[in-house]
């Protein structure tokens, strides 16, 4: 099986990612895991916070890439531009992937963000949302 796990640099997607290899190294045969990261087409915040935002962006792309090497899940690294919730449930199924797994996004008041709720609308395949 395909799995896609959307890295955006945050806390919640990198958890998504160790939940991902915790259950997957359970499984018989290990999944290929797609790892998606979108870049928002049209965005355009200001230079310092950009540069801040890339390269978190980047430290976890880079990090979820090593964790899934060192768990022994073969991987195959994506950047797409795009609206990202969009984007994310096109992926899924360009890739063939059967599930997805994602950061909840969101805040206190409202635990699953707008991007995690989006894509759970628009995914043809199971979503798992990490905190």
């Amino acid at each position: 099986m395909n799995l896609l796990v959307a890295v955006d640099g945050s806390v919640q997607a990198l958890n998504a990612v160790r939940g991902l290899i915790a259950c997957a190294v359970q499984w018989r045969s290990a999944p290929e895991v797609h790892v998606l990261h979108v870049l928002e087409a049209g965005s355009a915040p200001a230079p310092r916070a950009a540069a801040r935002s890339a390269d978190a962006d980047d430290a976890g792309v880079t990090k979820a890439s090593e964790w899934l090497e060192a768990a022994r899940l073969p991987l195959r690294v994506h950047e797409m531009t795009g609206a990202a919730a969009e984007t994310i449930a096109r992926a899924a199924g360009d890739f063939g992937c059967g599930m997805i797994w994602m950061g909840a996004g969101g805040a206190r008041e409202r635990p699953i963000g707008s991007t995690a709720s989006r894509v759970l609308q628009l995914s043809d395949v199971p979503v798992v949302l990490v905190q």
